[in-house]
């Protein structure tokens, strides 16, 4: 069994969902009270999965202050955890992802990196509802890169 598989197994253990499991596509789905899924998909040639959910539609007349707030958000993932917002442009539906490796780290962090993508998805699925500018909320973690990471040094 792989990491993937293991991770989700004991992803599923955890959240007392015993039967999660990927589907012959290397899909998995979470369900949340009948109200939003986040989707997990398998990328085996990278040992990772990458996570992703919808989080608002946008109406037309929004997009252009909605669009500044979700890229500034996304600069340096200071808002976003690490995770990446976009606009789907057909339908305006904004979806939130991220990737979490899986061989680099223990399952504790692998986990860790989940639960906190579900947190700033629930931020941005309530900011994104509401007409207030996005604040993260105090106490929030902040993405930091270490140094031997950063594409820009000085």
């Amino acid at each position: 069994m792989d990491n993937a598989h293991i991770f989700l197994k004991r992803l599923g253990t955890d959240i007392n969902n015993p039967a999660l499991a990927f589907d012959d596509a290397g899909t998995a789905v979470l369900e949340f009270d009948g109200t939003y899924s986040v989707t997990l998909q398998l990328m085996a040639e990278w040992d990772a999965i990458y996570m992703f959910t919808e989080v608002g539609t946008l109406p037309d007349e929004a997009l252009g202050e909605k669009a500044v707030q979700l890229l500034s958000a996304n600069l340096f993932g200071i808002q976003t955890g690490g995770g990446v917002l976009a606009l789907e442009p057909t339908s305006n539906t904004v979806v939130f992802s991220k990737i979490v490796y899986l061989s680099s780290a223990e399952y504790e962090l692998q986990y860790q990196q989940v639960e906190h993508f579900l947190h700033f998805a629930e931020f941005w699925r309530s900011t994104l509802h509401s007409e207030q500018v996005a604040v993260m909320p105090e106490g929030t973690e902040v993405l930091t890169i270490p140094p031997e990471m950063q594409m820009i040094r000085v």
